[in-house]
């Protein structure tokens, strides 16, 4: 580990991570062909701090109705943990979409924003969005 503004055992950080994670499609048929790659897909991991950044697109359209899921995450989400996905445009098609960590899964659930809400975000199907790419981040907490 290394020390930083002191020598003390608080001070040292001694668990940080890099690495690669295979994200996927949770909730829909195999039929949907999804493709991400390693080298978009990172994460960190500095004590429970995780930050992910992602790359996901489909080359097919579904008429999967159940709601968008990304699965894989490397580390389980802390069931108090909040989470803060940055907003991310469908390759032309200019819907916004939004990333949220499931409590207690290694689960992500897009959003689309709705003012039309109470929360200001309604979940988003397989079947709204058709083909698609995407780039996305978020930043969650574990107990890992």
């Amino acid at each position: 580990g290394v020390y930083l503004g002191g020598t003390g055992s608080a001070n040292k950080l001694d668990d940080y991570e890099t690495g690669t994670w295979t994200l996927g499609l949770g909730s829909v048929s195999a039929s949907l062909l999804v493709t991400g790659t390693s080298s978009h897909n990172v994460y960190t991991k500095i004590g429970r701090v995780v930050h992910l950044d992602g790359y996901l697109s489909f080359t097919s359209n579904s008429s999967e109705g159940n709601v968008m899921q990304i699965t894989g995450l490397p580390f389980t989400v802390k069931s108090e943990s909040y989470s803060s996905g940055s907003q991310i445009n469908q390759k032309g098609s200019g819907t916004s979409l939004t990333p949220f960590a499931v409590a207690n899964t290694t689960l992500l659930n897009l959003y689309t924003s709705d003012n039309s809400s109470s929360e200001g975000f309604n979940s988003i199907q397989y079947s709204e969005v058709g083909q698609m790419a995407m780039h996305f981040s978020i930043t969650y907490i574990t107990d890992q």
